[in-house]
């Protein structure tokens, strides 16, 4: 991920994560993905790192 591609474009900003990772869930069905790109926290998540520890919160998506 880079501040380029970082579809929340949080990425490198004030106060926002210093660097993120997406990855995908196998488990998750074909139905399940239409729409979606490569990346995207549907297919599976992404965790972000911070220079200092946030609030924690806790995003899904669940269906």
């Amino acid at each position: 991920m880079t501040a380029e591609n970082d579809p929340n474009q949080f990425l490198r900003r004030p106060h926002q994560y210093t660097s993120k990772i997406t990855f995908t869930d196998g488990r998750i069905t074909d139905e399940r993905i239409e729409g979606y790109t490569p990346g995207s926290v549907e297919l599976g998540g992404s965790i972000e790192a911070f220079p200092t520890q946030p609030t924690p919160r806790s995003v899904t998506t669940a269906s």
